[in-house]
């Protein structure tokens, strides 16, 4: 038995099979149909015919060989697009190790062009190189300036802190009267708590603690440093 294979696309399809080549000329050039053995035919299916080849058997003339036709042609293209897109992807990937570009093959190149589809532009991994550089860049100013902020406010603290032991008013933003300070302790009510008072007050104030003066801050953490050897817990 035979079948015709049957070539409706403009592309020449070639594969080897027993030793011979194959080579099926494009639609309407000479060879563009060819008679075969079954065991020929439906070989060279399975390796062309997903770019667009298709067989004829008796009783296909007229319809079904234009449905056939149509088929062969949806096949044909919708191979070349997963080559495009093959291409593009393995690119993508390869920017995204930071690999050196993949060039088309002269193939995927001219499906691009029959398809109008972008081929992605080959990239500099100098310029990759380049762009992490100024991204670590960025992030380490971004450090700096938030280790330089946490030093002010560490600083601030320290100075509040000394000047309390020392017995003097700190003016600073944020500060308030010797006499504000003593009110303001007073009305919190933690200066005379015991240890087991004092841990779940602070526990329940968490919200309120920050809002108050720096220095009353200070006073309160100053507190639970001296009873406690655990991390004071506002602002953690």
């Amino acid at each position: 038995m035979s079948k015709v294979l049957f070539n409706p696309t403009g592309d020449e399809l070639r594969h080897f099979y027993g030793g011979r080549e194959y080579v099926v000329a494009p639609f309407k050039e000479s060879g563009y149909k060819q008679k075969v053995e079954d065991a020929t035919a439906n070989f060279l299916m399975t390796k062309l015919g997903r770019r667009g080849l298709m067989t004829l058997e008796y009783g296909d003339e007229g319809e079904p060989e234009e449905k056939k036709r149509l088929e062969g042609i949806r096949l044909n293209k919708e191979f070349k697009k997963r080559q495009v897109i093959m291409h593009n992807r393995l690119n993508e990937e390869r920017q995204h190790k930071r690999l050196p570009f993949s060039m088309p093959t002269n193939e995927v190149a001219q499906y691009a062009r029959d398809l109008a589809m972008e081929l992605i532009a080959p990239y500099d991994t100098k310029d990759l190189e380049r762009a992490d550089a100024a991204k670590v860049k960025d992030e380490r100013d971004e450090f700096a300036q938030l280790i330089q902020k946490q030093a002010e406010q560490i600083q601030k603290l320290m100075d509040i802190v000394n000047a309390q032991n020392a017995g003097k008013p700190v003016e600073m933003e944020g500060s308030i009267s010797r006499d504000g300070f003593v009110r303001i302790q007073q009305e919190l009510g933690y200066k005379m708590m015991t240890k087991l008072e004092f841990e779940p007050w602070v526990a329940e104030n968490r919200d309120l603690i920050p809002k108050q003066p720096i220095e009353i801050q200070a006073d309160i953490e100053k507190k639970w440093g001296n009873l406690f050897e655990k991390p004071y817990p506002i602002g953690t």
